[in-house]
């Protein structure tokens, strides 16, 4: 075996193992960041959403809604969370106690228009759906 020796790379795996040994029960709501799609007006499009590992349905959320700049345009629903907010969530997510929605704006276009609308029904449906509470509601 090159590189490590066998001792070292043993202790590596058990440390990596013992925080993924934590389990959450299979009627828990997913955390973490997930790929969501929403279809307005015949279009389907793609987005992320980060909900912070300590979740839990009984506490009320913020919400943020992340737009990103021209270089992350795309359809993959993936790359605006290599930067910004998406960048900082994974260095340190409890810095940021929040739901945040990270829609994607397509090739060649700008937030205007349908662009423009459909991060907001992304907005609307998500938190619903996990009882989340958007920033600045009474």
């Amino acid at each position: 075996m090159y590189g490590l020796p066998g001792w070292m790379v043993l202790s590596m795996s058990l440390s990596f193992g013992a925080g993924a040994s934590q389990t959450q029960p299979a009627d828990a709501p997913p955390r973490g960041f997930l790929y969501r799609t929403l279809t307005m007006d015949g279009e389907t499009y793609a987005y992320s959403v980060f909900v912070p590992p300590n979740y839990t349905p009984e506490q009320a959320w913020p919400v943020i809604l992340f737009l990103h700049g021209a270089g992350e345009r795309g359809e993959d629903g993936l790359l605006q969370t290599e930067i910004g907010i998406g960048t900082a969530l994974r260095r340190n997510w409890r810095r940021i106690p929040a739901i945040v929605v990270m829609p994607q704006c397509r090739p060649n276009q700008m937030w205007t228009g349908a662009m423009g609308a459909w991060p907001c029904g992304a907005w609307r449906k998500y938190p619903a759906s996990i009882a989340a509470t958007p920033t600045g509601s009474t």
